[in-house]
């Protein structure tokens, strides 16, 4: 995806990451939070959707929603939930890696000074005993163009549970991951999390958030009106994009669906924006 900024379109991330769970084809709800700001023109927000590998990519509907908030860090999860962190981060008593060694500096700060795991490491982080019903696991990372995932573990009763997995997009991003619902079945106990590494990945930042997602955080979320979609081959395809109704938009290595949102005239920052893709 790509981000309108003036003069180009930047790039910003890769999306539809979920679709490389499945052998065979099944359509998927992506969301993503931008990591560019779009330029706001004349009242319009501006995305371009386009395939670079040598892929082909089928496209049922795009919506792009804006999301004002008094947190720092925002991600929605892929049921189109967001989390919304404030201040409170909990970091990791003790983070090892396989060979025992200590990496703690290495995900303390989002500051692109990274852990680079291979292939069949892991990352045992120890948050410790946590007094509170609720944890959500905030993770930096990237991919490295390898589309395989990080597999997320917690230490219950002695044995690793499988509790998520993520598959990393191509450049940094955030992602969340819920734990409230495993905190009871480890009550009295630290919380040790396991990631493993199913291919080379990096890691850039790694914490707890421990408040619930909506106190003290000001939220709303609002749709924002798609008024144009354009493909570069086919032209309009407004109607096509606008709904979930199974027809699909094919795009072909280069080809490219370039959109158009109205921007509201009352917003007041700070804001993000969230695209959901399904394709």
């Amino acid at each position: 995806m790509l981000v309108w900024t003036g003069d180009r379109f930047s790039i910003d991330n890769n999306l539809l990451r979920n679709a490389e769970f499945y052998k065979k084809f099944n359509l998927v709800d992506d969301y993503y939070v931008l990591r560019v700001k779009p330029i706001i023109e004349n009242n319009i927000v501006r995305l371009r959707i386009a395939e670079f590998e040598h892929e082909i990519d089928f496209i049922d509907s795009v919506e792009l929603f804006l999301i004002e908030h008094s947190g720092n860090i925002v991600s929605v999860n892929d049921s189109g939930y967001v989390f919304i962190v404030g201040d409170g981060l909990i970091h990791p008593k003790k983070v090892v890696n396989s060979m025992n060694k200590s990496i703690k500096h290495l995900i303390y700060y989002q500051d692109g000074i990274y852990y680079n795991g291979t292939k069949g490491d892991y990352i045992l982080l120890d948050f410790g005993k946590i007094n509170s019903d609720f944890a959500k696991l905030i993770l930096v990372a990237d991919d490295q163009i390898i589309k395989t995932s990080l597999e997320i573990q917690m230490l219950i009763n002695g044995s690793w549970k499988n509790v998520s997995r993520i598959i990393p997009r191509r450049f940094w991003s955030i992602d969340i991951i819920d734990l409230s619902k495993f905190l009871p079945m480890i009550e009295n106990s630290s919380l040790i999390i396991r990631i493993l590494f199913t291919r080379n990945h990096k890691i850039d930042f790694i914490a707890l958030d421990t408040s619930i997602n909506e106190e003290n955080i000001l939220l709303k979320v609002r749709k924002l009106n798609l008024i144009e979609a354009k493909h570069s081959r086919k032209g309009n395809v407004l109607n096509k994009v606008r709904g979930n109704d199974g027809e699909l938009i094919v795009l072909k290595p280069g080809d490219y669906l370039d959109l158009s949102f109205d921007f509201p005239s009352d917003v007041l920052p700070p804001f993000d924006y969230a695209i959901r893709v399904r394709g």
